[in-house]
């Protein structure tokens, strides 16, 4: 390869301190979470004032989610197109103002309209900051800075399942979510202020693109399509587990109401150090795929819940502690790797097809442990079902394991 096609798709790098860029990206994704999962905590509320059923209610998350599904694609091939910063920026504002407007109608129709453009707004935020990220951060601190951006997610969930019930005792269920959207338009303004963003060094002449396209191959490949599918299968287990996770500890183990949500609290804030200690991996070893798969093969230690029909609140805690700590581990490089499976200019797009069939995920197991719960009676096959998932996310990334090959 000549030295004029090995520097095309390199980046200028960008002037700006990376850990403001870090800073900004997450706190844009923190806001993005903490709007989506402000709706959770007010859905009684919601119920009780507008006369809604609770199959209603529980549509106002499933249409974002299925919004935040579709749009991530669309997300990340505009963010190739356009550039991160003005994406991110746009799509938290959407999200901010639809947030804001679903708190002034009572009118059911037009409060799904909202949610579904909170969702449009989600998917124009978390795929373009995966890219912001990836293409600004140097290499040896990538992993941590993404770390970061992942934890933004749990801090995000975390804050207003606590904030919530004691804003709206006093002021109604509209306040809190006010408040929020008015976060999120914030750090919006925050992030268009302050990102700046490396550029893609451009081919000069037609002989140099020529070789560059020849450098670099094509978008699809088996690599991507691999890492995408231990995704949707390491996203399937996390957020199947996080939602039957409190009714297992109610129905069949009858825990208590203190044990139940310490243990779903140890469960979901284990992804903390994971993620930091699976940042700090991945920038050290540089081997991210074994990564991936050592993290998930801790999770799939979830499969002893399939036969837990009593249990001490120690062990079960235990388990939902190692479950949450392997996907925080394997969380970092997978969501690395599909940038690497392409060209810089096709980091968006590789981000956002992966997001897309990622986000599948929660939609597919929130509704099949409620349809398997239904049909047996049980949660264990269900909870089979969940921890099965890591295993077939290992079996994806085990031809990669040493045939992998980043493409810059």
């Amino acid at each position: 390869m000549n030295t004029n096609a090995s520097a095309i798709g390199q980046v200028q790098v960008s002037r700006a301190n990376p850990w403001l860029m870090v800073a900004i990206a997450s706190l844009a994704n923190f806001a993005l979470y903490v709007i989506i999962f402000g709706v959770p905590p007010v859905i009684v509320r919601v119920v009780n004032d507008l006369g809604v059923t609770h199959a209603q209610a529980g549509l106002l998350m499933t249409i974002t989610m299925a919004t935040y599904c579709i749009f991530s694609l669309p997300g990340g091939l505009l963010s190739d197109r356009f550039g991160a910063r003005p994406v991110l920026t746009l799509g938290l504002l959407l999200a901010s103002v639809s947030g804001f407007l679903f708190t002034l109608t009572d009118n059911f129709l037009l409060m799904m309209i909202l949610r579904g453009l909170v969702g449009v707004g989600c998917g124009c935020v978390f795929t373009p900051g995966l890219r912001f990220l990836i293409g600004n951060l140097p290499k040896e601190i990538s992993g941590v800075g993404l770390g970061w951006y992942m934890i933004a997610i749990n801090t995000g969930v975390a804050a207003p399942m606590l904030l919530t019930p004691l804003i709206m005792d006093a002021n109604g269920w509209q306040m809190p979510l006010q408040l929020y959207a008015a976060v999120g338009g914030l750090f919006a303004v925050v992030f268009w202020w302050l990102a700046q963003e490396a550029t893609p060094a451009r081919a000069t002449t037609p002989a140099e693109s020529q070789a560059a396209g020849t450098a670099v191959g094509g978008f699809w490949s088996l690599a991507l399509i691999l890492v995408a599918v231990a995704s949707l299968m390491r996203m399937s287990q996390t957020y199947g587990v996080l939602t039957w996770t409190p009714s297992y500890l109610n129905e069949t183990l009858h825990f208590s109401p203190f044990e139940i949500a310490f243990a779903t609290t140890v469960l979901s804030m284990s992804n903390v150090p994971a993620l930091l200690i699976g940042g700090w991996l991945s920038d050290r070893t540089n081997r991210k795929v074994l990564l991936a798969i050592a993290g998930l093969a801790i999770s799939v230690i979830g499969v002893s819940l399939t036969w837990m029909h009593v249990a001490p609140f120690w062990v079960v805690t235990g388990v939902l502690f190692a479950i949450g700590f392997g996907t925080g581990i394997s969380s970092v490089p997978i969501f690395a790797l599909p940038a690497m499976t392409v060209p810089r200019s096709h980091v968006g797009r590789a981000t956002g097809f992966t997001s897309t069939l990622t986000f599948a995920g929660p939609i597919l197991t929130a509704y099949l442990g409620g349809l398997i719960k239904t049909g047996t009676g049980e949660y264990d096959l269900a909870f089979l079902v969940f921890s099965l998932a890591p295993a077939v996310g290992i079996i994806a990334l085990l031809p990669l394991a040493r045939s992998f090959r980043p493409k810059w």
